[in-house]
């Protein structure tokens, strides 16, 4: 039963109101929290959605649309707008699963006094304020806390003045939002990378959750193990196509392997997709690389089922990498750069291979390793979807997640520094 509603009947479930930026599932935040939708929804529970996107989907008719962040005085606005509707739905819990553009982070203390609330963290862009974790001098992972040491060399080294100055708005916010995001009764990570990357910035291991995020294959799930490859030779990507997620270097790796007749597909949009367009031709690589938009989950569940592996080759730390856990699940191997989240489902020379960080050389190595021996491909690709498909589901996500509401509602005057509940109004 719900601690905070006494007269309530288990069986009436949570009421929750889950808040990002954006409600479109664009990305991984989006496509989170729609499954989220889902499943409690499923499980009896009512959620409401508050969201800075301008209109909202046709499937949502309890979605509220706020203006978006344009400045401190917005962003407190912001958060006491969110309170308001928690208020007036009567909810239980407070879900932030994206505040980027949207709320500011004396936001979540605004909602938490209101009610008990949860924040999700995503990516690492909370922890760095080059947003990747990853040194700008030398490209190996960094593994210093964010402080003041961030305002020195070389984050800020040769940064132009209107650079500089958007860095150091990025550290105070990241600060003031890692300070909310403490006090807050739970944190939801999807890693142990990630749990621990919050522990090194003074989260005590109460305040953090590391959940099981269901993934499936893109389009219509596969009734039963999958398939060899069909194009052994065939590499795919996917991911915004912008200098963080590493798309846009895969053209470098392609032109390595110029001489292997190895195909790469690569799926996205973004602000880097006619620069990669141009280098495919500068390069002559027209017959090797084809540089696909969006995809819809359709094409690309059918792409990831032909090829002959995964790769993910981001330039930030990733905390899990959805499409990799996908590539595996289709039952391709996955080649990755090591480090950061991705140890938490790819053992190497087990259901993929791991490289070093940031060395297009060794990923294209091993692409040539797996496009020649795809015997070995396919083993690590049928070990991968055993792995996957025993620990990525739908009913353990749910469990997960109904448990950590609870846990967060149970505990929430003692994480908002004592503070009782408002007053709730009277139900309409």
């Amino acid at each position: 039963m719900n601690p905070l509603k006494p007269g309530r009947r288990p069986e009436d479930g949570l009421r929750l109101l889950h808040v990002s930026n954006r409600i479109t599932p664009l990305g991984g935040a989006e496509r989170t929290m729609e499954l989220h939708r889902e499943v409690l929804r499923d499980a009896g529970h009512q959620v409401f959605i508050a969201s800075g996107e301008e209109a909202a989907p046709d499937y949502e008719p309890h979605a509220h649309l706020l203006p978006a962040r344009m400045g401190l005085r917005d962003a407190l606005d912001g958060g006491r707008r969110i309170a308001d509707l928690a208020r007036h739905h009567d909810v239980d819990l407070i879900h932030v699963y994206n505040m980027v553009d949207f709320l500011g982070p004396r936001s979540l203390a605004i909602m938490n006094r209101c009610r008990p609330t949860v924040r999700t963290l995503f990516d690492v862009r909370p922890t760095c304020i080059r947003e990747t974790r990853v040194h700008p001098r030398d490209g190996r992972p960094c593994e210093i806390r964010q402080g003041i040491s961030c305002l020195r060399a070389p984050c800020f080294e040769r940064t132009p003045r209107a650079r500089g100055k958007w860095l150091l708005r990025r550290w105070v916010d990241n600060l003031l939002g890692l300070r909310s995001s403490r006090s807050l009764p739970l944190n939801i990570v999807y890693s142990d990378y990630m749990r621990d990357l919050l522990r090194a910035h003074g989260f005590g291991d109460d305040r953090v959750r590391v959940l099981t995020h269901h993934v499936d294959v893109p389009g219509a799930p596969a009734p039963g193990p999958p398939l060899p490859s069909s194009e052994p030779r065939t590499v795919v990507a996917a991911g915004r196509l912008d200098e963080s997620k590493g798309v846009v270097q895969l053209v470098q790796v392609a032109a390595l392997l110029r001489d292997h007749e190895i195909r790469f597909e690569l799926f996205g949009d973004g602000p880097f997709r006619s620069q990669m367009e141009e280098d495919v031709a500068r390069l002559g690589l027209g017959d090797r690389v084809q540089v696909h938009g969006r995809a819809s989950d359709e094409e690309l569940g059918q792409a990831l089922r032909r090829a002959g592996m995964v790769v993910v080759a981001p330039r930030v730390l990733e905390t899990l990498s959805r499409i990799g856990i996908e590539g595996n699940l289709a039952g391709r191997p996955v080649v990755a750069y090591g480090g950061g989240g991705l140890s938490q489902w790819l053992v190497h020379d087990v259901n993929g291979l791991l490289v070093e960080f940031g060395d297009p050389k060794a990923l294209a190595a091993a692409i040539l390793q797996l496009a020649n021996d795809p015997a070995r491909a396919t083993q690590l690709g049928q070990e991968g979807w055993k792995r996957m498909k025993a620990h990525f589901t739908r009913e353990r996500q749910a469990e997960d997640l109904q448990a950590a509401y609870r846990d967060a509602i149970r505990s929430w005057p003692r994480g908002a520094g004592g503070a009782r509940p408002d007053p709730v109004p009277a139900r309409e």
